[in-house]
């Protein structure tokens, strides 16, 4: 008999049905509402990109199946969305996480940054009998966000939580609610630390987030262009949605939940452009109010954006 292959990582049905409810909404915005995009699908005006993970690009086919619907089923009657090309690069260099291995520099500025942290220094040292339950229950060592990867799927699909094994009879020592809410708050404070708030954060930035950045400018010059595409979707983690808020320097920090989203408009009045930013459904407010991402001047958000930009990027990556 076969015994599964225990690829981690997969996305669940849950999380399939949260992406295409996501697709959905955007189809009631950007279809029923504006009539900005075509009622059917049309791939020349559509680009999708994805890390290279079955994960990502089961949610970026389960958003398009929300957003243009299907009218054939496949085997075991799950919706079959349009026929789209998903874009990857490879893992070893794909920028669209902070990717320690495409760029070494990062590893090395961000163990050094995390060590001088006094934040996360005291984090530590106010959590560590709560980090040593942790372990004790878990079994191994993890950082905050791990604690919380390996928590957060149970709570999300209402799974017990895990307990440490005990002799016959004992009571089990087990992760409760509580302590799961602790979790979520320290990720908080390790998120804003080390995305945002850190010493030398505005160079790990440009090394990690630079090149989206990059690829976020060049779509919104082309847009303002007449580009043909209308609707660029790009399916990443937490780890990407994180920094990216921090190199927007947004307020809030939280850890990205299941199926967030942060949408970038482009708008035009009266022959001037602007930039809205909208994260799960609100618009990002910034702790140092660079521009009102509500309304935000085109030329002054890429012109934002610019500066996380490297022209010698390969060359600042290797530097010792």
């Amino acid at each position: 008999m076969w015994k599964g292959s225990c690829n981690p990582g997969q996305l669940t049905p849950k999380g399939a049905l949260q992406h295409r409810q996501l697709g959905a909404a955007l189809r009631r915005i950007y279809v029923d509402e504006l009539g900005f995009l075509s009622k059917s699908f049309h791939p020349e005006r559509t680009y999708i990109r994805s890390t290279d993970l079955w994960r990502t690009r089961q949610s970026a086919e389960n958003l398009m199946v929300g957003l243009y619907g299907s009218q054939k089923h496949g085997l075991w009657g799950s919706p079959i969305p349009p026929l789209f090309t998903i874009h990857t690069l490879p893992t070893e260099i794909d920028y669209l996480t902070m990717n320690g291995e495409a760029c070494p520099r990062i590893q090395q500025l961000r163990a050094a940054a995390e060590k001088a942290s006094p934040v996360l220094k005291r984090l530590h040292e106010e959590e560590a009998e709560f980090e040593e339950e942790l372990q004790g229950i878990l079994g191994a060592k993890r950082t905050w966000s791990g604690y919380m990867d390996t928590v957060l799927p149970r709570v999300c699909h209402g799974i017990p939580l895990q307990c440490r094994a005990t002799e016959a009879g004992a009571r089990p020592h087990c992760i409760t609610m509580n302590m799961a809410d602790r979790i979520l708050k320290n990720v908080a404070t390790q998120s804003a630390e080390v995305y945002r708030d850190m010493t030398g954060m505005f160079e790990i930035l440009q090394l990690g987030m630079g090149p989206l950045a990059k690829d976020i400018r060049k779509n919104l010059l082309n847009a303002q262009n007449e580009d043909d595409l209308k609707f660029k979707l790009y399916s990443g983690h937490d780890t990407t949605l994180a920094p990216l808020l921090g190199l927007l320097d947004g307020a809030d920090m939280r850890w990205p939940p299941y199926a967030s989203n942060l949408l970038i408009e482009l708008w035009s009045s009266h022959g001037e452009y602007f930039v809205r930013v909208i994260y799960n459904q609100e618009f990002v407010k910034t702790q140092s109010d660079w521009c009102d991402l509500e309304w935000c001047p085109l030329d002054k958000f890429v012109a934002y954006l610019g500066k996380f930009v490297l022209d010698d990027l390969t060359e600042k990556c290797l530097k010792k």
